[in-house]
């Protein structure tokens, strides 16, 4: 399903069959330490109205957003994860999808 509506590993490793194809050639790791890499350098762009436009489209694409007019179904709460299992997040994005705009907005 979509990966805004439920998150999952499956989710995860998927995108990073393609991510690690694509990281090695602009200079980044694989795996997860390439895409927080990548995500780091992208972060200095998130005031760039057209670099923000493309992500969202992106992100709606992958399944990330929903798309624009698309009701999205009821958040479903997975079951926590054993503190073990948890990841750690080292980097925030200030950007959130919205129904109306595929533009950041602070």
């Amino acid at each position: 399903g979509k990966a805004y509506r439920n998150y999952t590993d499956d989710h995860t490793k998927l995108f990073l069959t393609v991510q690690n194809k694509v990281l090695p050639r602009y200079g980044f790791e694989t795996g997860q330490a390439g895409v927080l890499q990548m995500l780091s350098v992208g972060a200095k762009y998130n005031d760039d109205e057209e670099f923000c436009s493309n992500r969202a489209l992106l992100n709606e694409l992958i399944g990330m957003a929903p798309a624009i007019g698309e009701v999205p179904a009821p958040e479903k709460k997975a079951a926590p994860r054993p503190y073990s299992q948890q990841l750690l997040i080292t980097e925030s994005l200030r950007w959130a999808p919205t129904l109306t705009t595929r533009h950041w907005q602070p």
